[in-house]
C-alpha cells in the first residue's frame, strides 16, 4: 500500500544569489508515490549585530504525488541562527510552521516543527 516509507524519488534543484535568494527544487517520486512535487522557496538573512537571523518560505505543489490532485500543497515559513563552531563547523537551530493549502486537507495535516541543522565546510 501506499504507506509512504517505501518509496524512491530523484530531485535537482537551483537556487539565485540575489535579492531574496529565489530557489527551485523538483523532485520526482518513480514508485509508490508516483508523481512530482515542485518547491518554490525565498529567503533573507538579517545581520542583527550579535547574530545572523535567517528568515525562509516555500511553498509546495504536488502533481499527482500520492494520488492527490494537482495544486498548491503548503506553505512553509520558518526562522533559523546559524552559529558557527569554529572555521569549518556551523550548527543552525530552526523552527518552521507548515501550513497545509485547503484543496490537500485530506493528505496533510498544520505541523509546527524544529530542529538543528549541522553543516561541515571545506
Amino acid at each position: 500500500g501506499n504507506d509512504g516509507d517505501k518509496s524512491q524519488e530523484v530531485y535537482a534543484g537551483i537556487s539565485l544569489s540575489v535579492l531574496l535568494n529565489p530557489s527551485f527544487t523538483w523532485y520526482s517520486d518513480f514508485d509508490e508515490g508516483s508523481g512530482e512535487w515542485l518547491e518554490f522557496g525565498i529567503s533573507h538573512d538579517f545581520d542583527l549585530k550579535a547574530f545572523t537571523l535567517s528568515c525562509y518560505s516555500t511553498l509546495g505543489y504536488t502533481d499527482g504525488q500520492w494520488g492527490a490532485d494537482s495544486g498548491f500543497a503548503n506553505l512553509d515559513s520558518g526562522i533559523s541562527i546559524p552559529i558557527p563552531l569554529g572555521s569549518h563547523v556551523t550548527v543552525e537551530p530552526f523552527i518552521s510552521y507548515s501550513q497545509v493549502l485547503e484543496e490537500n486537507r485530506d493528505l496533510l495535516d498544520d505541523e509546527l516543527y524544529g530542529g538543528f541543522n549541522f553543516a561541515i565546510a571545506f
